[in-house]
């Protein structure tokens, strides 16, 4: 009886009904998965289609700046750190004058400031493709009148959309 059912067409019948659903619903999902989590850590924009470049990723950042700007200044005095907004920054009329005020301002890094890294799950969710560090001469006007500069650094994280956020 047993090397009957071994040899017996309804078996593959049976393990059609059984392994379809498996392979459909559990198999499936998972190349998928393992895809869509390779292309985000590669940096890829799912939603788009492609790849940014380099360029495209310094413009969203120094854009980035220049809305947020001006930005707070910290001045160490007598071993405390001090935070000053600027009351009267003197603003770039536009990022040709800021590339033109900053020349070599801009780099494209694998790491935030003092080395962070863009982490495996930020990677994996296409939270961070890189960092751009951003370095660029604040221009204002204090209190007494004088016109002053100080520079100042962020990292700005670029996910792979284009989106910006504060990269630490």
């Amino acid at each position: 009886m047993i090397n009957y059912l071994k040899n017996h067409p309804i078996r593959s019948v049976i393990y059609t009904i059984i392994l379809t659903p498996v392979l459909m619903f559990v198999v499936y999902p998972g190349i998928k998965l393992i895809n869509y989590a390779h292309l985000n850590y590669s940096g890829y924009c799912i939603t788009k289609g492609r790849y940014f470049s380099d360029e495209e990723r310094i413009q969203i950042a120094i854009n980035s700046v220049l809305r947020s700007y001006p930005p707070i200044m910290e001045r160490r005095q007598s071993g405390m750190l001090e935070f000053i907004k600027i009351e009267n920054p003197i603003y770039y009329e536009d990022i040709e004058e800021f590339l033109e005020l900053n020349e070599n301002c801009c780099e494209v890094t694998t790491h935030g400031k003092e080395g962070y890294p863009r982490g495996l799950w930020n990677r994996l969710r296409g939270r961070t493709a890189v960092f751009v560090s951003v370095n660029y001469t604040v221009y204002y006007i204090d209190e007494d009148g004088i016109e002053r500069e100080f520079k100042h650094s962020p990292y700005i994280a670029i996910s792979n959309c284009g989106r910006p956020w504060n990269g630490i």
